[in-house]
């Protein structure tokens, strides 16, 4: 968990905001639900479980930072109403998306399936945990750059 300075400053942070309590079933289950997850409800179980193998500290952070967004079981795409960020949210909020219907075709096995899915979800949680952090303000300096630099489309037809 601290192979990257950001996760050695995501377990400071962690800690000084009262982190440091027993890691039990019970405190697992107040912070799981409020993780935000949009996406394919055939999935859920799938993801409570892969999310109840994660530590604590990670899963603080996903339920700060990230949105979860699981597809590929009962729909193979989406369009949804992102949820509004947590108040202590302290940088850019990011997508973790694992498709299932690939793991499931590459086994084609419903069990194995489902375990390699819970596995690829926590790795992938794990990359949220280890990457770089980007703060709500440095995301914000990115988007005006990136308007100032690209112009618009022209909904305008060539002359010929």
């Amino acid at each position: 968990m601290l192979r990257t300075p950001a996760a050695r400053d995501r377990i400071q942070r962690w800690a000084a905001a009262g982190g440091l309590r027993p890691d039990t079933p019970v405190a697992r289950c107040g912070v799981i639900p409020r993780i935000a997850c949009v996406g394919d409800v055939a999935l859920q179980s799938l993801v409570e479980d892969a999310l109840a193998k994660i530590p604590v500290p990670v899963l603080d952070h996903l339920r700060k930072n990230a949105v979860l967004l699981p597809i590929g079981r009962s729909c193979a795409v989406l369009t949804a109403q992102l949820p509004a960020p947590e108040r202590d949210a302290d940088e850019a909020r990011h997508m973790i998306l694992v498709e299932y219907q690939r793991v499931h075709v590459a086994i084609d096995d419903s069990e194995r399936a489902a375990a390699a899915f819970e596995a690829l979800l926590g790795h992938e949680c794990a990359h949220s945990f280890l990457r770089p952090i980007v703060s709500k303000d440095e995301m914000r300096d990115a988007a005006a750059t990136v308007e100032r630099r690209v112009p618009a489309p022209s909904c305008r037809r060539p002359r010929r």
